[in-house]
C-alpha cells in the first residue's frame, strides 16, 4: 500500500458485527474475530505507524445492527437499562426507528447521554479509546444523520484526546457547513 504512494492506510468497519461488511455492529469495542483482538489491533496500529503512515477507522455510530446483544435485551424487556438507546414503537416497522428503513439497521438514540458516553463523550468510550489505542482518526458513516452539534461534540473529544486526529464525515448533499463540525468531509 505504501508503495502506491498512500500515507494514511484507511479501514471499512472493524468492530464485532453480524455481517461481513459490518456495517451492523454487535459491540463497537470488540474486534471481529477474523481481524484478530485489541492488542492485535494495538501491534497493527504500531506497524503502520513504523512505516510513516496514519491509520483511520471507519465510525458507524448512527445505528447498529438488530442483533447486537444490547438491541435484543432493548426490544425483549422495557425496563432494560439498553431500552433508551434505542426509540421503539408501533409506528416503526420491526418496532423500532431503524436506518433508511433498513429493519437490520435500529438507529441508536444520540439523544440519550449513555449513548453519547458510550460511543465518544466517556474517557472509555469507543472514539477515544481506539484513539489511544494507535487509531489516527475516524471516517464517520451517514454523518449527516449524527447532525452538527454530535459531530461538533464528537470531533472535539478526538481532538481532545489525540491532537492531530482527523474526523471526516460521509455527507450525501452540500458540504459548507459540514465543515464546522468535522475536519473534513466526502
Amino acid at each position: 500500500v505504501q508503495d502506491l504512494g498512500a500515507d494514511v492506510l484507511y479501514l471499512n468497519p472493524i468492530h464485532l458485527a453480524w455481517t461481513n461488511h459490518k456495517y451492523d455492529a454487535l459491540d463497537y469495542l470488540q474486534l471481529s474475530p477474523e481481524f484478530g483482538s485489541r492488542d492485535d489491533f494495538r501491534q497493527f496500529a504500531d506497524a503502520v505507524h513504523g512505516h510513516g503512515m496514519k491509520l483511520v477507522l471507519d465510525g458507524v455510530f448512527n445505528h447498529m445492527g438488530r442483533n447486537a446483544p444490547a438491541f435484543k435485551q432493548a426490544e425483549a424487556d422495557t425496563q432494560s437499562v439498553w431500552r433508551d438507546w434505542f426509540v421503539f414503537g408501533p409506528q416503526f416497522p420491526g418496532g423500532a426507528r431503524t436506518w433508511k428503513g433498513v429493519l437490520n439497521l435500529p438507529e441508536l438514540n444520540l439523544e440519550h447521554k449513555p449513548v453519547r458516553d458510550h460511543i465518544w463523550a466517556a474517557p472509555d468510550s469507543v472514539v477515544r479509546s481506539y484513539l489511544r489505542d494507535g487509531a489516527d482518526g475516524w471516517r464517520l458513516d451517514t454523518a449527516y444523520e449524527l447532525g452538527h452539534q454530535h459531530l461538533r461534540a464528537l470531533t472535539d473529544a478526538a481532538h481532545a484526546e489525540k491532537p492531530g486526529s482527523l474526523v471526516v464525515g460521509e455527507i450525501v448533499n452540500y458540504p459548507g457547513r459540514w465543515l464546522q463540525s468535522m475536519d473534513a468531509v466526502m
